[in-house]
């Protein structure tokens, strides 16, 4: 298997985790996985996937059948309304395309003329199976500091909510982008509230701080199906963020967690300020984002299911590599 996947697998992003795990069950299963960030790389393949951040390159110039794997489409975490030439190329001509969410299957209907399947991240690589601690005091926000991301406004939004009883603790490289750094030095400058930054960090130290949480605050202004809130409320932590796609299809508003209008700073900082206030509500709400988060998969089953589809997709078809 080729896997085109820019950069490779060696940076900590809820993408890279995903390509990995799917990596590993091909592996698992006897496959040989080559990972390029060229989707012409030379070599003889069986089949190609392609990573989301790799449609700016187009589709693969082979014979074989290609799988994109979308964490995300490109252009509207840019911004732009409608996919660039480059993304419906790759997605018209795909054998099978596969989204880490139901949301955006259903939006990549309209390009697509193969089967689409939504196949979730899992929940179990960072988390506190224990649930918080009595004594957590932390608000996470696990993020990189990239555009759309929303570090920035995450730590605004803290110092807006005034709240001396807990922290902000950043997680995530905070100079992944170089624009988006120097916002997050600005607004970690003029913040008011307690923030702390850990960088990046092991899963095992990760699950460390889910137990140490009271809160999972998230600015993201578009996410696929976002892992660390997928980890957080696994974990038994509520989760306060924008009202987007990516987010409203795990977070239940008012059951799971609280949902602020879209780019509201004002709104996202008075969510946070009523959660954190009522430590009965909060506790709740983590029961019930616990509860809905142990149905959906575990890591090994998000492999086997891809691995599923790749063997089925093959099934009848000629070894290309041969």
């Amino acid at each position: 298997m080729l896997f085109v996947v820019p950069g490779g697998l060696g940076r900590v992003t809820g993408g890279n985790v995903y390509d990995a795990a799917v990596a590993d069950a091909m592996r698992g299963r006897g496959w040989t996985v080559e990972v390029r960030d060229d989707p012409n790389a030379s070599g003889r393949w069986d089949v190609a996937v392609v990573d989301s951040l790799a449609f700016r390159q187009g589709r693969p110039q082979t014979s074989v059948p290609y799988v994109p794997l979308a964490h995300q489409l490109p252009s509207a975490a840019a911004g732009y309304p409608e996919p660039t030439v480059q993304e419906r190329d790759v997605l018209r001509f795909a054998s099978l395309v596969v989204t880490a969410s139901d949301w955006l299957r259903d939006h990549f209907r309209p390009y697509v003329g193969a089967e689409i399947v939504a196949v979730h991240p899992g929940r179990d690589r960072a988390w506190a199976a224990d649930g918080p601690a009595p004594d957590a005091d932390a608000i996470l926000c696990i993020a990189n500091a990239q555009p759309g991301k929303g570090v920035p406004e995450t730590i605004d939004a803290f110092s807006r909510a005034n709240l001396d009883e807990v922290r902000l603790l950043l997680v995530g490289d905070m100079a992944a982008h170089p624009e988006e750094s120097v916002r997050v030095r600005d607004a970690l400058a003029s913040s008011r509230g307690r923030v702390e930054t850990a960088g990046v960090v092991a899963a095992a130290t990760l699950s460390g701080l889910y137990a140490e949480a009271r809160a999972l605050l998230i600015a993201s202004r578009y996410e696929g199906r976002p892992i660390a809130v997928i980890e957080a409320m696994a974990s038994g932590v509520p989760v306060v963020g924008f009202d987007v796609p990516g987010l409203r299809e795990l977070v239940r508003p008012g059951r799971d967690g609280l949902l602020a209008g879209d780019g509201d700073v004002d709104d996202l900082a008075s969510s946070l300020r009523d959660l954190v206030g009522d430590r009965i509500l909060a506790a709740a709400m983590g029961r019930a984002a616990r509860r809905r988060a142990l149905e959906w998969p575990t890591w090994e089953e998000t492999g086997g299911r891809f691995a599923d589809l790749v063997a089925g997709l093959l099934e009848g078809q000629p070894n290309a590599a041969r």
